[in-house]
C-alpha cells in the first residue's frame, strides 16, 4: 500500500496552488521540474474527492505552496492553511461532521479521529481525555507523513476544537517517535 491522502485534501491544494500561480507567485514549470511523470499529471489534471494521492506527492506540492506562500513563518502558513481546509471540507464533502459550539468532549473527539482515517489511508488515530479539560489525539504509524502535513492537521485540529469548544483552544504536537504524532488540546 502507497501511504497516501484523500483527494478532498488535494483538491484544495491544487486549487490554492493553481491561484497563487496565476497571481504571479509562483510557477509551474519550475514544480513540474521536482516531480515525477505521475505527479506531473496529477499537476496537469483533475483530481477527484474520493481519489487517493500519494502523501509524497502532498508533500511536494504542499512544501512548493509554502515556499512561494508561506514568507517567513512557514509553520503558521501550513496551520492556517489546515483551518481553511477544516473549513472547506465541513462546508463540503464532510459537512456530516460538523459540530455545534460548545459540544467538545469524547464524541466531538471520536468524530475527529474518524476523520483521521477518512483522510489517510496509512495513519492509526486515537482520542483520550487526559483529565482536567485536556484532550490528546494521538496519530501512530505516521512515519511517512511530512512534518509539513504534520502543521496543517495541527491547524485543522485546532479549527475544529475550536468551534467544537465554542471558544479559542490551545493545541501543542508532538513527535516523541518518528511514527507517532501527539496533538495535545486544553480549551483556554
Amino acid at each position: 500500500m502507497v501511504p497516501s491522502v484523500k483527494g478532498s485534501i488535494f483538491e484544495g491544494l491544487l486549487d490554492d496552488l493553481r491561484q497563487a500561480v496565476a497571481r504571479g507567485c509562483g510557477d509551474l514549470e519550475e514544480l513540474r521540474d521536482l516531480l515525477d511523470d505521475k505527479e506531473r499529471d496529477l499537476l496537469d489534471g483533475r483530481v477527484s474527492t474520493l481519489q487517493w494521492v500519494p502523501v509524497r506527492t502532498y508533500a511536494a506540492f504542499l512544501e512548493y505552496l509554502a515556499r512561494i506562500e508561506g514568507g517567513a513563518d512557514r509553520r503558521r502558513y501550513l496551520r492556517q492553511r489546515g483551518a481553511r481546509a477544516c473549513d472547506r471540507l465541513l462546508g463540503g464533502v464532510y459537512k456530516a461532521y460538523k459540530v455545534e459550539p460548545g459540544s467538545w468532549g469524547k464524541r466531538t473527539g471520536d468524530i475527529m479521529i474518524g476523520m483521521g482515517k477518512l483522510l489517510y489511508n496509512f495513519t492509526t488515530w486515537s482520542f483520550r481525555d487526559a483529565g482536567t479539560g485536556v484532550y490528546e489525539i494521538r496519530c501512530q504509524d505516521a512515519e511517512d507523513l511530512p512534518d509539513c502535513a504534520v502543521d496543517t492537521a495541527h491547524g485543522f485540529i485546532e479549527r475544529y476544537a475550536e468551534t467544537a469548544a465554542g471558544r479559542p483552544v490551545t493545541v501543542t504536537a508532538s513527535r516523541p517517535q518518528r511514527g507517532t504524532i501527539v496533538f495535545t488540546v486544553q480549551a483556554r
